[in-house]
């Protein structure tokens, strides 16, 4: 059984409704500016989403841009619930942009535009529990841009949910 994504515009895709498989989420982070401020990019599949917030209002076995749409505001809440953002061990307050579709590995993605607005500058906390719980194979991968480097990590179920580095 497959379950077509239609976007209006450009895009019409189907997946896999009926197995799921580990996934892998993507998380880039830049955090080079003066400001203590975080601005984010966050892509993860549409089927992962479609797994956690209910998009298929009407039943039909198929998603359309507007049912993404409306479910917009449940989409947000529950990435507010799974991602967490902090700076020298001070929580972030997370603001999420409109989402887009994009594709990876020739699949369909939703990505967010995200800032988070932090009290004060230092270390770089990232914490997520998306999918954690219900999927041991879930990856996120994520790349923080600082004044001094990139650094990479692998957000795991299993082995990391937690990255609090010295991340300058």
């Amino acid at each position: 059984y497959l379950l077509p994504i239609e976007h209006p515009d450009w895009f019409a895709a189907a997946f896999p409704a009926s197995a799921h498989e580990g996934s892998t989420s993507y998380l880039v982070v830049d955090a080079k500016g003066v400001s203590p401020d975080l601005a984010m990019r966050y892509d993860v599949a549409l089927i992962d989403v479609a797994w956690s917030v209910p998009l298929d209002a009407d039943g039909d076995g198929r998603l359309t841009w507007r049912e993404i749409g409306e479910n917009r505001p449940a989409i947000a809440g529950w990435l507010r619930e799974g991602l967490h953002f902090a700076r020298s061990s001070q929580p972030c307050a997370l603001d999420i942009g409109e989402p887009w579709l994009t594709e990876r590995l020739g699949l369909p993605y939703l990505s967010f535009d995200m800032a988070a607005t932090c009290p004060r500058a230092g270390p770089v906390e990232i914490a997520s529990s998306l999918f954690f719980d219900s999927d041991a194979y879930h990856r996120v991968l994520v790349s923080v841009a600082t004044p001094r480097a990139v650094h990479a990590a692998t957000l795991a179920p299993v082995s990391l949910r937690h990255l609090a580095a010295s991340l300058r």
